[in-house]
């Protein structure tokens, strides 16, 4: 008789499409909506520089259809786990942070932002309540997905966000909260671990932020565009999660 794999969790969330995992400070990581998504996903996905880091399984272009067949048929999870959520950046953060235009950086001097102020109207007030209540916007994907056999207490993170938020620390945001959230919810979860192209520098330096190791390299273990690269292996286990949090205590 096969042994029982299933990780339970006394605190299970739903599985209901668009339910809401967790929040941050900037972030909300929620259940893709199949019914909704699509096209938001589609305009979030359909940049090619998003591929270089990733496997040729996620389609360059990204279509409509792409993104419908995507949600259709790899987004429902029986046990709940959260091996594809939606990453949503807040209304109020893209409005402090991105001029409400998430395609377009600005500056703003000292001196203009207080004559910004000074000049403000009645009218202005109401458009900032408007941006405030106004839906918060899809920048990328995540997954937390479980291996097989005797590796089945044991995940592999992958996440991807569109190219006009790289940079704004969205990435190690995400990470630094989705992994204590998955150990913290599922007790029997012992083990987190990534591949990053040995090139993509920003990534592994987002999970070694996160407190992830780097492992190993497994060399030539990947053909992409043509081009054998190394994979570097970044790993966290739960005794780590529970270490940095003994050390923040004291």
């Amino acid at each position: 008789m096969s042994p029982d794999r299933t990780l339970s969790s006394p605190s299970l969330p739903s599985n209901k499409p668009g339910t809401i995992l967790l929040e941050t400070t900037n972030l909300i990581i929620r259940r893709w909506d199949p019914s909704s998504d699509a096209p938001a996903l589609a305009k979030a996905a359909n940049h090619p520089s998003i591929t270089l880091n990733l496997r040729d399984r996620f389609p360059m272009p990204y279509t409509l259809s792409d993104a419908e067949h995507y949600l259709r048929n790899y987004v429902v999870s029986e046990e709940a786990y959260p091996s594809a959520v939606a990453i949503l950046l807040k209304q109020t953060s893209l409005n402090n942070n991105d001029n409400s235009d998430p395609t377009t950086t600005t500056t703003t001097t000292p001196s203009a932002a207080s004559a910004t102020a000074v000049a403000a109207s009645p009218y202005e007030s109401d458009q900032q309540q408007q941006q405030q209540h106004q839906p918060p916007l899809l920048i990328g994907g995540a997954g937390l997905e479980q291996k097989g056999d005797v590796y089945y207490r044991t995940w592999e993170l992958g996440y991807w966000f569109t190219p006009s938020v790289w940079g704004k620390g969205y990435a190690t945001e995400l990470v630094k909260a989705l992994v204590p959230w998955a150990f913290a919810t599922w007790p029997r979860l012992n083990r987190i671990e990534a591949m990053a192209y040995h090139r993509n520098e920003a990534s592994k330096a987002v999970l070694k932020k996160a407190g992830f190791t780097l492992e190993g390299v497994r060399r030539g273990a990947v053909e992409k565009n043509g081009e054998l690269l190394d994979e570097c292996v970044m790993g966290i286990v739960r005794s780590d999660i529970e270490r940095l949090a003994t050390s923040l205590k004291n």
